[in-house]
């Protein structure tokens, strides 16, 4: 899963990715999540990283909503989420991940923002831990935020041929528990940041609840 978002960051050829998404799903197990290693039992933490790394992948749909159930039942009474005991760096990553991946609207989040909020030390850290403290930072600063995710990209109509007329398609949501502004969005052939070419005109997205 780390290997596959690294390797999404850095614009890797797109048969790499494919080959790396379609080992992960490979890896599924039953009940919706993932091991540590193919084959064991299913983990918050290993499933949380695999949702990140496949989030706008379009064959992995039916998987990441499975995905999705499978860590909805992991969320503990107290809000937080765990292999049995809630942690804050299992919390963190599971509305993390799901959040990226525009899957977190049925999901408790207010009662997973209220348990890591309710964790913090006198002395300002989250389990006296900078790694745990980093993760409640980040996940408290989207608690009163718009977050707009895209997902479900797709190009039509395939497959796709050199020099054919071909549609883009996205599915632009606002996860976070604000209303967002309008804004547009662009797609590029390519990291923008880095030379990629815009295709086509700018869209115009209105305000989403």
């Amino acid at each position: 899963a780390f290997a596959l978002q690294a390797l999404k960051l850095v614009n890797a050829n797109q048969s790499v990715l494919k080959s790396a998404a379609e080992n992960l799903l490979s890896w599924q197990n039953t009940d919706g999540g993932w091991a540590n290693s193919p084959g064991g039992p299913s983990r918050v933490h290993a499933t949380a990283q695999v949702i990140k790394a496949l989030a706008g992948t379009a064959t992995a749909e039916v998987s990441l909503s499975q995905a999705k159930s499978f860590l909805k039942n992991r969320q503990n009474a107290d809000g937080g989420f765990g292999d049995g005991v809630s942690s804050i760096h299992d919390t963190a990553h599971v509305i993390l991940a799901l959040t990226e991946a525009g899957l977190a609207s049925d999901i408790n989040q207010v009662a997973a923002q209220s348990f890591v909020a309710d964790n913090q030390r006198i002395d300002g850290s989250w389990q006296g831990s900078v790694y745990s403290t980093v993760l409640a930072l980040q996940l408290m600063r989207g608690a009163a935020a718009p977050n707009l995710s895209i997902s479900n990209f797709q190009a039509s109509p395939q497959p796709v041929y050199d020099g054919q007329r071909m549609t883009l398609s996205a599915k632009v949501t606002n996860v976070g528990s604000l209303q967002s502004q309008a804004s547009t969005v662009r797609f590029f052939d390519g990291d923008p940041s880095a030379g990629g070419l815009s295709i086509g005109d700018a869209i115009t997205i209105p305000a989403l609840v």
